[in-house]
């Protein structure tokens, strides 16, 4: 019996723990490289994104900031462009880190930067009902691209290199 009580006090705490970290897990951030191709901006919270990439470009990181929705991986291998900044929310970083490595293949550097003026709480991630939400549904994101997307997700988006 006092065994099972431990086993269950030792759960119960890795799972506060596990709670109390889940925001922060969603958010990653890359060192920026000194020059890139492009700064990208994902679709979605555009507001906040787009000063973010302001703040990129006029610092001399890259020559274009380009937006988008879909078909990154095959634009960006048709044009044979290798080093990319992504602009995208912070809850959302993890996840679109994990599709794009997976996308873009090998050849092409990622460094995955989440906004700064994103309103997202990643400490505090339960205090805010907005944020709760956007946990769960980014945690229910990654179970879903873990068990059914990354086995259809091509490089380049099937697009072949000539070259590589």
């Amino acid at each position: 019996m006092r065994a099972a009580l431990g086993v269950a006090v030792v759960l119960a705490a890795l799972a506060a723990v596990a709670l109390l970290g889940a925001g922060r897990v969603l958010v990653v951030a890359d060192p920026l490289p000194p020059r890139a191709d492009a700064i990208v901006i994902l679709a979605g919270s555009v507001p906040d994104r787009t000063l973010e990439a302001a703040d990129l470009y006029r610092a001399g990181l890259a020559p274009r900031v380009v937006v988008t929705r879909e078909r990154l991986p095959r634009w960006a291998c048709a044009h044979r462009l290798r080093r990319f900044i992504v602009v995208t929310s912070r809850a959302h970083s993890r996840r679109a880190r994990l599709i794009l490595r997976q996308a873009l293949g090998a050849g092409i550097a990622l460094a995955m930067r989440p906004s700064r003026y994103d309103a997202f709480a990643p400490a505090r991630w339960w205090h805010v009902r907005r944020d709760a939400k956007l946990t769960l549904s980014e945690y229910e994101k990654l179970a879903n691209y873990w068990l059914a997307e990354s086995w259809r997700i091509a490089p380049c988006g099937g697009l072949r290199r000539s070259g590589d």
